[in-house]
């Protein structure tokens, strides 16, 4: 376990690893460098230099010690992000791309967790408000032990909530409604059809039918269901937005690897 773990943080090879994932981060950054504060930069590069820290495997202490140094990082980044970033498209985009990642990210975690099972009695509700930012949130609003019903509210259908896949859909939609080539003569956009779809179903979702289990198996299949639909509606996303205001980076690429083919 301790083994895989290290793989997973800090093996460079690793193809859905810590590791590469800020290797990626320090290349992006790098071509976009002269748009960025010194502090941002600063903290960029102590970010993505964190994985290459030291020798071989680290312990699980050390371990520990440098996620909490990314985490700090990464709030910091991001409290840059919200108070110094002008809110032009380029701002829009990149909450964008943080909406449907933090939608897929959520969506997959509740699966893990709460598809099967017993949570209540395995306690990995507790968990799952944690992973979500949402356990403080949780006492003081329900001043009980967590329950399946009250946590899938919090976590899915509460759009007063931040961390919540409600909230995430309303947030993209409000970025969509200002993006330029999404008003086609007053008619919605794919993304924007693709929003209110998800957020439709969030929003009439029963908790405790989702919280019931349905088979044998003792799964979950409403719950299931709605999880499968809003992952679907976040790549949906991602692919739309990618071909709408990405699609010259994309041809660029190719026809950059196709000259450098012939010249080989």
């Amino acid at each position: 376990m301790e083994q895989e773990l290290s793989s997973v943080l800090f093996d460079p090879d690793s193809p859905d690893g810590l590791a590469l994932v800020l290797a990626n981060l320090g290349r992006t950054a790098e071509a976009v460098r002269e748009r960025l504060s010194a502090d941002t930069w600063r903290m960029l590069e102590q970010l993505t230099e964190a994985p290459n820290r030291g020798l071989g495997a680290p312990s699980i202490g050390e371990a520990t010690r440098q996620l909490n140094e990314m985490t700090e990082n990464l709030s910091a980044i991001n409290g840059m992000i919200q108070e110094n970033m002008t809110r032009g498209y380029g701002w829009r985009l990149l909450d964008l791309g943080r909406r449907i990642e933090r939608s897929r990210f959520y969506a997959r975690l509740i699966r893990d967790i709460a598809v099967t099972g017993s949570p209540e009695e395995s306690g990995v509700l507790h968990l799952l408000l944690e992973l979500g930012d949402c356990e403080m949130t949780y006492r003081s609003r329900y001043k009980a032990t967590p329950q399946l019903p009250a946590v899938l509210d919090l976590l899915l259908t509460d759009d007063s909530n931040p961390r919540s896949l409600a909230f995430q859909f309303d947030e993209i939609g409000e970025h969509l409604a200002l993006m330029p080539l999404e008003q086609k003569g007053g008619l919605l956009s794919t993304s924007q059809r693709t929003v209110i779809a998800v957020r439709s179903e969030l929003q009439l979702a029963d908790v405790v039918k989702l919280a019931t289990v349905k088979t044998k198996a003792g799964r979950r299949t409403h719950l299931a269901r709605l999880l499968d639909r809003v992952e679907e509606g976040a790549d949906e996303l991602s692919e739309v937005i990618t071909l709408t205001y990405f699609s010259h980076a994309i041809e660029h690429r190719v026809s950059g690897s196709r000259r450098g083919d012939a010249q080989t």
